[in-house]
């Protein structure tokens, strides 16, 4: 894959190879997953530049292995979602710029990810930097924002069911929190957490602005478990989805 400033990748999709490796990069944690093995790294100090992570993926003996896919979900906060319609190769800098002033192109390259079966595409900054170290360490990767596979569960889940739900992604430092009804995406925002009762606070604002049930309508957390608990005693459907990087 040429190396530039904008890159358009793949549809999300949920087709694991039998040779595959899928990692998860943020500011807060690391993690990855092959076909058998998974581990899961949580920082106790926030790695905003991603030095830790840069060491992770030269030190950890599973991730000096060839695969034959291998997949990135870097979970950046500059984020935007768009109608697939209005996105070309050409334009993902000014739908960043919209939004957030400070992602300037001698600083971040952009990348969007449609979802698969959805009019949507993500769209997202990462830093030049780190950009060119993944790409140096991991030639072929695809790069995703994390945000697209709880969206493309959510979506999916709602429309097969045929209901609204809720979907919160929990970390230690942030929850995106996802509205879905019968596979329309009604609500998607990331809010940032710093003490242990905003999960509930964000969750609570979310079902009392679109008038949902805190009785009858579902919340499924994934993530971060030790919200879950909490959450059930004011959530009669919070119901705990086990993260899977694996795509």
């Amino acid at each position: 894959m040429t190396f530039n400033n904008q890159t358009t990748m793949p549809e999300t999709g949920n087709n694991p190879d039998l040779h595959s490796l899928s990692i998860r990069i943020s500011t807060d944690g690391f993690s990855f997953c092959t076909n058998n093995e998974n581990k899961e790294l949580h920082f106790t100090k926030m790695d905003s530049d991603f030095n830790r992570c840069k060491a992770i993926c030269l030190c950890e003996p599973s991730l000096q292995e060839d695969y034959s896919k291998t997949t990135i979900l870097y979970n950046g906060i500059f984020v935007t979602l768009v109608p697939s319609m209005i996105i070309d190769s050409n334009n993902l800098e000014s739908i960043l710029l919209f939004n957030f002033p400070e992602v300037s192109s001698d600083k971040f390259d952009y990348i969007s990810n449609a979802i698969i079966g959805y009019d949507i595409t993500c769209v997202f900054a990462i830093q030049k930097e780190l950009h060119k170290f993944l790409y140096n360490n991991f030639p072929a990767c695809k790069i995703m924002h994390a945000n697209s596979l709880s969206l493309q569960r959510a979506l999916k889940d709602s429309k097969r069911q045929g209901e609204k739900l809720v979907w919160a992604d929990v970390s230690k430092s942030e929850a995106y929190i996802i509205l879905a009804e019968e596979g329309k995406l009604k609500f998607a925002n990331r809010f940032e957490l710093t003490g242990d009762k905003d999960i509930l606070y964000y969750c609570g604002s979310v079902f009392e602005q679109f008038a949902l049930s805190q009785h009858n309508d579902k919340l499924y957390i994934s993530g971060d478990i030790k919200c879950i608990e909490t959450l059930q005693n004011y959530f009669a459907n919070c119901i705990y989805k086990e993260t899977n990087i694996c795509v």
